[in-house]
């Protein structure tokens, strides 16, 4: 969504990718709640990171516009690693098995 969403901004703050990133941020926090997964929680906790650096981009105070787009490009990397990890705790790991289904 965030190429769709690039273009509305308000001054230097890019309030649509904003508003992408805390609606992600809310879903990652729910989806730690509603299910036991480690990587879910920790993906959450990364997204929130994500959604302070856009939060202190649009305070008066100054952070060079480099800095916020190298922390979101770390957080974005941990987010796809995190999401890497699920996909091989889904598959691999014993207690997340399918039990009773045929191949």
């Amino acid at each position: 969504l965030t190429p769709l969403v690039a273009t509305y901004h308000w001054g230097d703050l890019r309030w649509g990718v904003g508003l992408v990133e805390l609606a992600l941020a809310v879903v990652l926090v729910w989806l730690s709640y509603a299910c036991d997964r480690w990587w879910v929680l920790a993906a959450a906790g990364v997204q929130l990171a994500s959604v302070i650096v856009i939060a202190l981009s649009a305070t008066p105070l100054d952070i060079q516009i480099w800095a916020s787009v190298t922390v979101r490009l770390a957080v974005w990397l941990q987010l796809m690693i995190l999401a890497l990890f699920g996909v091989v705790e889904a598959r691999r790991a014993p207690y997340a098995a399918r039990t009773g289904l045929r191949s």
